[in-house]
């Protein structure tokens, strides 16, 4: 797993009230959670996730209620609004005897169960990260969060474990990333058949190697055709998005 850590600013700190008792503990990963929630969309039958705490959180989380946190964002309470006073009064128990919570909802029938990963270490800065694997009768996603302090997070990966591809994908770009871009199944033709496909880290490097390009360079081809856009229009996007959801 790849960690991308992220240079705090004091502005990072100046903030309105939030819901805690942590910034960086309870109020990021029911962020995490609640992005999650918006790639899902609607859940389709029994729910099942779960929640992987990687460094740093193994120590803090039963006190900061990160795990409750994180079931509030999949539940689909924003942490920006006062709904999520309406997750808190459903008091749901914590993981402090067991690792699983059981929990019913708006006729949906939901298991959690939470995981601690130690000493997985960052080599610098402050952030912990959360690994979710969640599918209902339909569809899946896995996403790797990191929460970088103050309430900023950090998508590092999303990806479709179940389900269509294309629609999860689209929801990716469109939900998380917010770019409002979609790829039509025709774009998708026509990068198969061109030289910036690639399914593995190998093929990038084969494919930097047969066109002399640098993998920005490819990314930015890449995304040409997948987005039917132009290079400016990409490179623009990529200048107004850097992936921390402020």
């Amino acid at each position: 797993m790849v960690s991308t850590i992220h240079k705090m600013s004091i502005l990072n700190n100046i903030m309105r009230p939030i819901y805690g008792p942590s910034s960086s503990h309870t109020f990021a990963p029911a962020r995490i959670g609640y992005h999650v929630r918006k790639i899902m969309d609607h859940y389709k039958g029994k729910v099942h996730a779960k929640i992987f705490f990687l460094h740093g959180a193994e120590e803090a989380f039963r006190g900061h209620k990160t795990d409750i946190a994180v079931i509030g964002g999949l539940l689909g309470f924003s942490p920006f609004t006062e709904e999520f006073e309406v997750f808190k009064s459903l008091n749901l128990n914590g993981t402090e005897s067991s690792n699983t919570i059981k929990h019913k909802y708006n006729s949906t029938d939901y298991l959690f169960e939470f995981f601690i990963i130690p000493n997985f270490e960052i080599e610098e800065g402050m952030a912990f990260q959360i690994l979710i694997d969640i599918t209902d009768e339909e569809k899946g996603i896995s996403l790797l969060a990191s929460s970088l302090g103050g309430g900023d997070i950090e998508i590092n990966h999303a990806f479709p474990t179940k389900g269509n591809n294309l629609i999860t994908s689209q929801q990716i770009a469109s939900k998380v990333i917010q770019s409002g871009f979609y790829v039509h199944p025709s774009q998708i033709q026509e990068l198969s058949q061109s030289e910036f496909k690639f399914n593995s880290f190998q093929e990038l490097i084969e494919c930097g190697i047969k066109t002399n390009l640098s993998l920005s360079n490819i990314a930015i081809q890449r995304e040409k055709i997948l987005l039917n856009k132009s290079e400016e229009e990409i490179l623009t996007f990529m200048l107004n998005q850097n992936w921390v959801l402020m």
